[in-house]
């Protein structure tokens, strides 16, 4: 016999009329739930409306329940809250911050503790509604909603209850009961509570007393066991007048201790046909029973056989309902209401949809209820606060964030939302997600899409990942799973797929960790600051060390902060540099190697959580095999092992109760003989010591092993940056050396100075870097500027020239002056960068130098300066005045201090590229250099800044030799640059050989001096030379005097080298004023010139011979009083005899050859000292016997190829040492001396 015709209907919209009639279907507003319930039920003695509702249950289900009843309500009446929800809720539930509770009207309480106190607890909450006067109570699904006591009592008191009656319920709702329409299996148990599975008598003894446990007082009953099914469910919908309705099938296999872990609707792994005959046997029984309400059937299906059996109805809604809300578009709460009220099958708009009706008719139901062809298919996941690498263990915590967004096709909800709580009598399923598509595959897509977006941190662990791994895997794709096929996988310990790979997991979690630690430290020191305290800065530190125990492996790590956003991981030789930045949330945002995560961490007293991304990595502190800690929040009931009974890896121990559920706890890391710690009863939480293995053998074998191996994509990674651009290479390059002065010194760096100030000086000479530069920052401004504007910048910077810098300077400076002070600082904000890029570029390459150069000396002054001569408790005092409430900033300060040391090795290694480079570069730095050079504390910093600013002051001798060879030669000023940079000793050569020419050729000294401005530096370096002895120092009297009578004549002395010079001058033949003779008086005026060893110098100066003979020869030349005193002026050219040392001269930069500054030495220093001290003995000497004159004596010592570096014969004073002493202390702002030479 044929069944009735079968036919595909479109779901949820009326077919017929008009797209007006589509759009308007003459949508009913009512004022009043009587005048709804008035207008739907016609028999009178159904009416019930319902305007007070208690709901008597928590989680998820109460949310569900008074989202989707308003959701009705407000197209009804266009009033929300036209029906008063009133909650029954306990401490507990206020405490963590229940999500219903933010939904409800009205709430009442319920003694806390097990729910057996308060939903589960018939009298309480029929007390509630009675009290309350509520017209009717929804108790969603577990607890009381399967006790037929509950309608039974509710109605003898008037009350609806929103689900089945009593008869009907007792009938289906106990297991034992409802054998007598199908013997499969019994318990008042449910949601996986109260079944186990034995495999023989041990298991049964054990397992029986867990049932026990976990459903006090409930009958319990054996059945048979079904291996390799299916579970199909048929979700039915009764009303009062014998109306039944199947909505499609739901398959629900996948389960872990037979609870649900992910739906599907519809089924399918059964055929069309199969599916059918399922809701037709559904349709069946509920009639059977004159069931009323939502309920559902389960069957168990073998899919080889295409078999099916019954399970059991279940009288109330199931968990699971929106899957076939999403595919039949009704709104199953919503119609358990409508026909609380009285509302036939018929008269529900939902309903009337689902079968293709119109919306508000009244004609009955077509005759062919089945339906099977969907144009969607559904998949839901559960999200519970479970661990999936302990046996889908549950817990109990806080939630910190919990962030979803529905779409389209996809949305779900939530019992907590962040800062909420899955307290120990909570259910700990706290979510649930659901995804639709066209097809099955479409669907698990959506799916996975939506848990890989979940953002979820809490205290507790969740399965979400494990879901992620789990709905990828080929059984599960393919269709090919069981009821088992889950357990099977938790016990062969199928754990979760590493979210990353092992070294980014490392990189991440180290970081993060060490990100918390130097935090800690901070604001540690910072919370003291502001009471007051001083602390010593031993615990101040950005480098941090810890082990993380992972997988039987210790990561021995160390993170060093080398900036504010970055943070050096080291380990085994090996580094990686991640970056991490602070959210509005507190949550941080990480990046390492170009890949982004939103990270936490959650630090516990034995281990380390760390969130990356949707992904919980947890690392232990310690890993001691022999203590065994409890997983769970509950309480122990018994031991399974004796005192000092041994056990394996793999045994049980004993056995918790924890979220009304019985776990065992199994030995896992080590064998050895147990030894109770805690008492069977006590109170458990997670980490709570149960017991010790003591008498362990081998015990070094079981614990974790370093892991010593370094990480290859981390110096992969590094090579890879060498291929950024160059803007950005130098911007790292800055930031490093700002880091470094700002106390953030990476691991390494003491040792990779001189090649970080190097790059830096790659960057500062390069010529195309301000071009970067200039590109990157003009895109992002030119087109927001006035026409006139920038088509002329446009124009200037098609050709890449030095002088685009100031000519867009120019034009910026002139659309600035066009401007109202309004419009000024957006056009500030927007030209800024521009402006800002073409004044440190205006002047050259060399000023952009300066300025990065001032800013790294800057950022080590502002800081060292609070230090200068001040103890500590000083300093951090100077300190609060000047930063005042930000503390941050004192901090940061005394922590820089604190790395004084590497500090001063990049400030050395820059002094030592700005000398090597030339002291040209000294002169824009000046300021700072002066400042730094004043402050002691910083040691040699201190003073190679004032040897850089006393180089810079002297003669540059090598650049006056060259610069005296290209003037005699003729060469212009555009050809020197390309001219070679001779030595000192050769460009003395090629002088020596020019002026024997110019000698020879009959050129006067006069005209020989003449041919450069430069030639008296150099003059003394001939003065003891055979050829161009007389002619040097002929010429050197003629520069200062115009004099034609200068006499020579050997000195009589046992030095046969010695030669005088004399002449006499007055006011007349002074060429240079530079000595200021009295009127009338005789200028007398002796150079003598001779040579000495070194070893006797200052004795040989200062003989008696040479003084007797300086007498005899002043006294016979007439020099006496003839009533006016005569002055009398003796030098003294000396040549020190000694070994000639060759000089080096530098190589390398141009201007670096130019500005050498010439060699000296502590010897050299001792020879000018003595030549000092000799002057005053000859002085003296000549004064006891020349009475009558006026004497004033120098010694100039004349050293081969280096500068004088005395007062001559012209000079007035001494203008500076050849340097500061160590022991010399600036007091005013500029330099005390200057070294002329």
């Amino acid at each position: 016999m044929s069944g009735p015709e079968r036919r595909t209907i479109h779901m949820s919209h009326y077919q017929g009329g008009t797209l007006k009639d589509k759009l308007d279907q003459g949508d009913q507003v009512f004022k009043t739930v009587e005048d709804f319930v008035n207008t739907y039920v016609e028999d009178n003695s159904k009416r019930r409306p319902i305007k007070k509702m208690l709901v008597a249950t928590n989680g998820i289900a109460a949310v569900r329940c008074i989202l989707s009843i308003r959701k009705l309500l407000m197209q009804l009446f266009r009033n929300d809250r036209i029906i008063k929800f009133i909650c029954l809720t306990t401490e507990q539930e206020i405490r963590s911050n229940a999500e219903y509770l933010k939904l409800a009207d009205h709430f009442v309480f319920s003694p806390g503790g097990d729910n057996r106190n308060n939903y589960a607890n018939v009298e309480e909450i029929v007390n509630h509604a009675v009290e309350k006067e509520v017209d009717a109570v929804w108790a969603g699904w577990g607890h009381a909603s399967e006790n037929p006591e509950l309608p039974k009592q509710l109605a003898a008191r008037g009350i609806v209850f929103i689900g089945p009656p009593c008869n009907a319920m007792f009938s289906l709702g106990d297991k034992i009961a409802s054998t007598i329409i199908a013997q499969i299996k019994a318990s008042e148990g449910g949601g996986g509570k109260g079944i186990r599975k034995c495999k023989n008598e041990g298991d049964f003894k054990e397992n029986f007393v867990q049932v026990q446990t976990e459903v006090p007082g409930s009958p319990i009953f054996i059945m048979k066991c079904v291996e390799n099914a299916r579970h199909i469910e048929v979700q039915l919908i009764a009303d009062r007048y014998e109306n039944v309705i199947p909505v499609f099938t739901r398959d629900c296999s996948i389960q872990r201790r037979c609870q649900k872990i992910i739906e599907e609707a519809p089924a399918s792994i059964a055929p069309k046909e199969t599916l059918r005959r399922m809701q037709e046997d559904a349709v069946k029984i509920a009639k059977l029973v004159g069931y009323e309400s939502a309920g559902t059937v389960e069957y168990m299906y073998l899919p080889d056989e295409d078999k099916y059996f019954f399970l059991e109805l279940n009288p109330r809604l199931q968990v699971e309902h929106p899957c076939t809300e999403m595919l039949a578009s009704i709104n199953i709460p919503a119609i358990q209401m409508q026909i609380a009220m009285g509302l036939p099958l018929n008269r529900i708009t939902d309903i009337r949809l689902f079968y293709g009706l119109d919306r508000y008719g009244t004609t009955p139901l077509p005759d062919e209820i089945v339906l099977t062809d969907t144009e969607y298919s559904v998949i839901a996941a559960r999200i519970t606060s479970e661990d999936p690498e302990d046996f889908f263990r549950p817990s109990t915590g806080s939630v910190e964030v919990l962030n979803f967004r529905s779409a389209q096709n996809v949305w779900g909800y939530f019992s907590v939302s962040s800062a909420g709580k899955v307290h120990e009598f909570a259910d700990s399923q706290f979510g649930h997600l659901f995804a639709r598509g066209r097809t099955r595959h479409e669907a698990v897509s959506v799916l996975l899409c939506a848990l890989q977006e979940l953002e979820l941190r809490a205290s507790f662990s969740s399965q979400v990942s494990y879901l992620v791994d789990m709905l990828k895997e080929p059984d599960f794709t393919e269709n090919r799973f069981n009821t088992q096929w889950l357990d099977n996988r938790i016990a062969n310990k199928v754990l979760q797929k590493a979210p990353l790979p092992k070294h980014e997991m490392i990189a991440i979690s180290s970081a993060v960790i060490g990100h918390a630690r130097v935090a800690t430290a901070f604001n540690n020191f910072k919370n003291a600051v502001e009471r007051g305290q001083v602390l010593p800065t031993k615990d101040l530190t950005e480098t941090f060390l810890f082990d993380l125990v992972k997988d039987m492996s210790i990561y021995k790590v160390t993170v060093t902060r080398s900036g504010p956003l970055n943070y050096i991981v080291t380990l085994n030789g090996g580094k990686t540099q991640v970056e991490i930045r602070l959210l509005g949330d507190g949550s941080l945002l990480v990046t390492h190697q170009e890949r982004s995560y939103t990270c936490n961490l959650e630090e516990t007293s034995d281990k380390f959580k760390v969130t990356i991304g949707r992904s919980i990595v947890v690392f232990e502190k310690d890993n001691d095999p022999t203590i065994l800690k409890s997983p769970y929040t509950g309480k122990l009931l018994s031991y399974k092992k004796q005192n000092r009974e041994w056990v394996t890896v793999g045994s049980v121990y004993a056995s918790v109760e924890s979220m009304k559920l019985v776990f065992n706890v199994e030995v896992k890391k080590a064998p050895g003989r147990l030894e109770h710690v805690a008492k069977e009863g006590d109170l458990l939480y997670p980490g709570s010591v149960i017991a010790r293995l003591v008498d362990q053998k081998d015990g070094e074998k079981y614990k974790p092993k370093p892991f010593l191996e370094a990480f290859p994509e981390w110096a992969e990674f590094s090579e890879n940056e060498r291929v950024l651009p160059e803007t950005k290479r130098h911007n790292m390059c800055y930031d490093m050396c700002l880091n470094i002065l700002n106390g953030s010194i990476p691991p390494g760096a003491d040792f990779s100075m001189d090649a970080l100030v190097d790059e830096l000086f790659s960057y500062l000479e390069s010529p195309t870097l301000p071009h970067a530069l200039f590109k990157q920052s003009l895109s992002s401004m030119v087109n927001r500027l006035p026409e006139k504007f920038s088509s002329r910048i446009k124009e200037i910077v098609k050709i890449e020239s030095i002088d685009n810098f100031s000519l867009v300077k120019a034009i910026l400076d002139e659309y600035f002056a066009s401007l109202s002070h309004t419009e000024w600082e957006t056009a500030k904000a927007v030209c800024n960068m521009v402006y800002h890029i073409c004044e440190r570029f205006e002047n050259g390459i060399l000023s952009n130098t300066g300025y990065v150069l001032n800013s790294l000396l800057s950022e080590y002054k502002q800081c060292e300066k609070f230090f200068e001569g001040r103890v500590y408790d000083d300093a951090v005092a100077l300190l609060n005045e000047e930063f005042g409430t930000n503390k941050d900033r004192v901090v940061a300060m005394i922590y820089s201090h604190t790395q004084l040391k590497g500090k001063n090795k990049l400030m050395l290694a820059l002094f030592k590229a700005i000398e090597e480079r030339g002291t040209h570069l000294v002169v824009p730095l000046a300021e700072n250099l002066r400042e730094i050079g004043n402050m002691f504390h910083t040691d040699e910093v201190c003073n190679q800044a004032r040897q850089l600013l006393l180089q810079n002051s002297r003669i540059k001798y090598r650049k006056f030799l060259n610069k005296i060879i290209w003037d005699i030669e003729k060469i212009s000023l555009a050809e020197r640059d390309s001219k070679e940079v001779l030595s000192v000793n050769d460009a003395v050569s090629k002088l020596r050989s020019i002026f024997v020419q110019m000698m020879d050729s009959g050129i006067s000294p006069k005209e020989m001096l003449n041919t450069s401005p430069w030639t008296h530096k150099v003059i003394h370096e001939f003065f003891f030379d055979d050829k161009l002895a007389d002619f040097a120092i002929r010429a050197y009297i003629g520069l200062h005097f115009a004099v034609d009578d200068v006499t020579c004549t050997a000195l009589s002395c046992a030095n046969h080298d010695a030669k005088v010079y004399d002449f006499f001058v007055d006011n007349s033949n002074l060429v240079h004023y530079m000595i200021s003779p009295s009127i009338d008086s005789n200028q007398y005026l002796s150079i003598i010139k001779l040579s000495v060893n070194k070893d006797n110098f200052a004795q040989a100066i200062t003989h008696e011979n040479l003084i007797n003979s300086l007498v005899t020869k002043f006294s016979e030349c007439g020099i006496k009083s003839n009533g006016i005193r005569s002055q009398l002026r003796v030098t003294l050219l000396v040549n020190v005899i000694q070994e000639k040392v060759p000089v080096q001269s530098k190589e390398g930069h141009r201007e670096a050859q130019l500005e050498e500054v010439p060699s000296h030495s502590d010897h050299d220093n001792l020879i000018v000292a003595e030549a000092e001290d000799a002057a005053i003995v000859i002085r003296d000497a000549l004064a006891k016997k020349l009475i009558a004159v006026d004497i004033l004596t120098h010694v100039l010592v004349c050293s081969p190829c280096k500068p004088l570096t005395q007062v001559d014969l012209l000079g007035a004073e001494r203008m500076e040492l050849w340097r500061l002493p160590q022991e010399a202390r600036l007091v005013s702002n500029r330099l005390s001396n200057l070294n002329v030479l």
